[in-house]
């Protein structure tokens, strides 16, 4: 058992890494949970972290060069970061006060110098963790999560063309085991039709 002082902390914060290395937080109070949250992504994920938000701010060709400028392009195509500004511009006092102790957790591991090996290997150091940083890889993740939407509308076509069996059929992660809800009929074309007719 190690133990850290930090400024920051209103009250002692327990962290324990079970045996596999999970984090679990006990805190007396919000403030002190979010920025040892923080503080834990950091040690666990900084360079992820700091790459994220390069990819959301468009500002990943500044480690790799010429080969990121059509990611960084894309990325300030989509204004993400701005986005991200005006999110965190709008905020409420409560939620104002929750991003700022995450970001002063992940600042107080950034003090500590114990960068990640990649840092190294990338002769750099990063950026201190800024309030809109967060919004910004929550961006970035919610791009990622959102990319399967031309996959759902080509099930939703097969179902309409094909009927429940013959589309399941076709499909290599569908298991006779799963719950499905067979949709009524034509929902595919709908769904098409309303995707199609928004841009």
């Amino acid at each position: 058992s190690e133990c850290v002082c930090l400024e920051g902390l209103r009250q002692p914060v327990e962290i324990i890494r079970d045996h596999w290395g999970v984090p679990h937080i006990y805190a007396q109070n919000d403030e002190d949970l979010l920025f040892a949250q923080g503080f834990v992504h950091a040690q666990d994920r900084l360079f992820q972290m700091d790459s994220f938000r390069r990819v959301g701010a468009g500002r990943i060709s500044e480690l790799v060069g010429p080969s990121g400028l059509a990611a960084d392009r894309f990325a300030r195509y989509f204004g993400w970061k701005k986005a991200a500004e005006i999110q965190v511009a709008n905020v409420d006092d409560q939620a104002r006060d929750l991003l700022t102790a995450y970001r002063e957790g992940v600042n107080a591991f950034l003090e500590q110098g114990k960068l990640p090996v990649e840092f190294t290997l990338l002769a750099y150091t990063p950026e201190p963790w800024q309030f809109v940083d967060t919004a910004v890889v929550g961006a970035v993740l919610a791009w990622g999560l959102s990319v399967n939407w031309e996959t759902e509308l080509v099930r939703a076509l097969l179902l309409d063309a094909l009927g429940p069996e013959k589309a399941f059929d076709l499909s290599s992660l569908y298991d006779g085991d799963y719950q499905t809800i067979v949709p009524d009929d034509q929902v595919g074309q709908r769904l098409a039709g309303a995707l199609l007719n928004s841009y």
